[in-house]
């Protein structure tokens, strides 16, 4: 009887942490571009613009296409921090201006880190993609996004 307890316990909060994914995760998906230079690069983001949906973000997931990103919507430009805590996936984290406009970049971001990943500039947006992303792709403060 006692291990009866202990499974359902534990079959309860697996169930608990798999509605709060379901329901926390940002669910719309756009297409996104870069402008950088002559070319235009492509993503398709979901969008994290509530308190809820920012505060998951990428947790918890095993991995993220290569062209793939999410973008983190803010009411008030200001510089603003991240953490890695329960993300499983390194990422690059891109930090845009009230006017689209890239102004700083965090790269190769350690998994489950508790560190503050930020940049001392404002930014209404962060979006964040793969790790090595911003290298391979050769994305410059100064480039442009539209959504």
């Amino acid at each position: 009887m006692k291990n009866l307890n202990i499974n359902l316990k534990i079959k309860s909060k697996l169930l608990i942490l798999f509605f709060a994914l379901f329901f926390f995760s940002a669910t719309a998906i756009k297409d996104l571009e870069i402008y950088s230079g002559n070319k235009t690069i492509k993503l398709s983001i979901e969008i994290a613009k509530t308190e809820d949906e920012r505060q998951m973000g990428l947790m918890y997931r095993d991995s993220l296409c290569k062209t793939c990103g999410m973008i983190f919507e803010f009411e008030e430009e200001s510089i603003k921090h991240f953490w890695m805590k329960n993300t499983k996936i390194s990422l690059d984290m891109i930090f845009i201006n009230k006017n689209k406009q890239i102004v700083g970049f965090v790269k190769n971001t350690t998994p489950y880190s508790e560190k503050s990943c930020y940049i001392e500039r404002k930014s209404t947006y962060v979006l964040e993609v793969n790790s090595g992303f911003v290298d391979e792709n050769r994305i410059k403060i100064g480039d442009y996004i539209n959504y």
